[in-house]
């Protein structure tokens, strides 16, 4: 089934606006369960990836953005970056013009170039899934921190990380 026009707005973010549109709300939207933790990186995950997987998704859970079902997305985000790190590096090593065989006059486009611009343009449309854009930031609407929650993180602030290990609640 495919969807047309806008993105559909979540019930939670519909209720918190006051519904101005006041059409039906979905009160059976799914909830899907925050992770305990953040999972290890998947295993496809070159070096690259796996540094952005953790950074990333370590900020998403912090932030209770980050889902159980999210986990694909975050995991293709990923994917992508490191592809397009690589891809840069290998930009940057080349350069932006590249002769396509040892001795050849003729000076081409390094065939990199492409790869690097689509891997940039699927990680901003996954970063705004996430609300990792300035301007998809707004959209986002992150789970209610639990008072349980927000005590270990007051103990560690003031103990410090090594003490407590703040989990979020399921």
């Amino acid at each position: 089934m495919s969807t047309r026009g806008r993105k559909p707005k979540p019930t939670r973010f519909k209720l918190l606006t006051g519904n101005p549109g006041k059409r039906a709300l979905n009160e059976r939207e799914p909830q899907p369960p925050l992770p305990p933790a953040l999972p290890k990186p998947p295993k496809h995950l070159g070096r690259d990836g796996r540094e952005e997987w953790l950074r990333v998704g370590g900020m998403l859970l912090r932030t209770r953005v980050l889902t159980e079902a999210d986990l694909t997305a975050l995991s293709a985000y990923a994917t992508v970056c490191g592809r397009w790190m690589e891809a840069e590096r290998e930009i940057r090593r080349k350069g932006i013009m590249v002769r396509p065989t040892p001795g050849s006059k003729v000076r081409i486009l390094n065939p990199m170039l492409p790869v690097a611009n689509k891997c940039l343009q699927q990680m901003l449309q996954l970063q705004a899934e996430f609300g990792l854009t300035p301007s998809s930031r707004p959209r986002i609407i992150a789970s209610p921190a639990s008072e349980d929650y927000e005590e270990k993180r007051k103990a560690e602030k003031h103990l410090g990380p090594q003490f407590i290990r703040p989990t979020p609640p399921r």
